[in-house]
């Protein structure tokens, strides 16, 4: 089940979250970088791996982020619908008992 969480809150974690990632494989990247110059390849390729491996995780977490926003945005859709199906049927219920009144007279 899913919560309900401000969702402001959350755009502004989201951000923060990413703004860190974004900053630590940027750091991870110099120092592949400052590795090859140095002649430490086998250090580079291990900070290579891990800005790969980071990178899937991101994308892997956007993913789910992005998964779960859509779901809420779904049952939110539903509960509308289900909402305005109600109000629906309490009318046509209303005018139908009015119409069998009239016809009863």
């Amino acid at each position: 089940s899913l919560t309900t969480v401000d969702l402001p809150s959350q755009i502004a974690m989201n951000e923060t979250q990413e703004s860190a990632i974004a900053d630590f494989l940027q750091i991870l990247e110099e120092h592949r970088k400052n590795c090859v110059r140095q002649g430490k390849y086998v250090e580079a390729d291990v900070a290579k791996n891990r800005i790969d491996e980071l990178k899937s995780h991101e994308a892997n977490r956007r993913l789910e982020a992005m998964k779960d926003q859509h779901e809420r945005e779904k049952l939110g859709i539903e509960e509308a619908h289900m909402l305005e199906f109600q109000q629906f049927n309490l009318i046509w219920d209303k005018k139908s008992k009015e119409y069998q009144q009239q016809c009863d007279e």
